[in-house]
């Protein structure tokens, strides 16, 4: 990957902030970009770590696919981790469907779930499991396609080993798999297919899924079985085709051998 010297980039107004650190808006050789701040991480504190660090860097930078977004380089000069990348001037996903003045039709969410779910086929078959796949890391391109972002260092999140980095639970609560909840969490892919159909639901709804719950109520429900309903149409922001929430339902099934792969979801979401 390409090492760039702080000196060389120009920091613009946050535009994120997150577990792993800050995100800003910036320019690289004249060019908009996206800048990664992050935290120290635990993992990346002593050579070997800065050392792994980098091979992921250099894995990340080998990936190419039109919905994904584009790593470009990193400064790893510690205490300064940053991360550059293809900057996405529509904003995330998220802010989009809570924005009510944005229009949401049925075409535009296929179309957009469609190409994320292209996007995770490429992650899954280069052998990366995202782990914390949500509205909030799906950016809006100036061409209005879909991109999938923050992926591929969920490994270095503060407190997980390198040894055992599947093993660290990662991710965003309302999204989460039930596995991931249950003892000793093992990321598989079907941990994306899962946090996929509630992307999916969210679209559909416009809604945030269990909204109003605290972090531990939503562990509570997800143990106990429960997703988002998808009972009263009467609720639901979009029209979408019965296909669509019929693959929502299998997407969330409880036992993850259950799933269809991404590979099974793409060429469905693509026909409707």
């Amino acid at each position: 990957f390409e090492e760039i010297p702080l000196d060389h980039l120009e920091f613009g107004r946050q535009i994120g902030r997150g577990a792993f650190g800050e995100v800003f808006r910036g320019k690289y050789r004249g060019t908009d970009v996206a800048i990664k701040r992050l935290c120290v991480l635990s993992d990346v504190s002593d050579e070997r770590g800065l050392a792994e660090f980098k091979r992921e860097l250099s894995f990340l930078t080998r990936l190419r696919h039109r919905h994904i977004v584009q790593f470009i380089g990193a400064s790893t000069a510690p205490p300064n981790l940053c991360i550059i990348m293809d900057y996405c001037d529509k904003g995330s996903l998220y802010a989009y469907l809570h924005n009510p003045n944005k229009t949401l039709s049925a075409f535009k969410v296929l179309k957009w779930m469609s190409e994320a779910a292209k996007g995770l086929v490429y992650l899954h078959a280069s052998d990366i499991i995202h782990r914390d796949v949500k509205s909030g890391n799906l950016f809006i391109d100036d061409g209005g396609s879909i991109k999938l972002g923050d992926f591929g260092l969920s490994k270095f999140h503060t407190g997980a080993s390198t040894s055992g980095g599947m093993m660290s639970l990662v991710g965003t609560y309302q999204f989460m798999a039930p596995e991931l909840l249950e003892g000793q969490p093992r990321y598989t892919t079907a941990v994306d297919v899962y946090s996929f159909a509630v992307v999916m639901w969210e679209c559909l709804t416009r809604e945030d899924p269990f909204s109003g719950l605290s972090p531990m109520q939503i562990v509570a429900a997800l143990l106990r079985g429960e997703r988002p309903s998808l009972d009263d149409a009467s609720k639901f922001a979009v029209r979408l085709p019965e296909e669509y929430i019929a693959v929502i339902a299998r997407c969330w099934r409880a036992d993850a051998l259950e799933r269809p792969t991404m590979e099974d979801i793409a060429p469905e979401l693509e026909r409707m």
